[in-house]
């Protein structure tokens, strides 16, 4: 069988067709008799979904930071039971035993604390 060519303002019309219409993508394809597999490479190129996305990729600021590790205060050895999680801004999540030094988890904190912005 032939491959047709279709071109770029067609694959973008019958998607833009295809998500007006509610219809399942699978559904979409075989009525218009496209491989399903096609038709999902197109909706996921030329659709909606595909300007959400890059929409939302194109205004990402990503920064680099310097890490150093540094000696950390000798803390003793954590107990079986949780007693403080905290969290950080990003989902991010920071969990302590009973026994871990107080010093020791304002350092840490602290050192998180200029690296973790939001």
């Amino acid at each position: 069988m032939a491959r047709k060519q279709v071109s770029i303002a067609r694959r973008r019309a019958l998607v833009a067709r295809c998500e007006a219409s509610g219809q399942a993508l699978h559904a979409f394809a075989r009525a218009h008799g496209i491989p399903y597999s096609t038709f999902y490479r197109w909706s996921r190129r030329y659709g909606q979904g595909a300007r959400q996305h890059t929409a939302k990729t194109s205004s990402v600021d990503i920064q680099m930071v310097e890490v150093q590790v540094v000696d950390a205060p000798k803390v003793s050895p954590p107990s079986q039971s949780l007693s403080l999680e905290l969290a950080l801004p990003g989902g991010s999540q920071l969990r302590f035993q009973q026994g871990v030094e107080p010093t020791y988890i304002a350092a840490l904190i602290a050192a998180v604390g200029d690296v973790v912005r939001c």
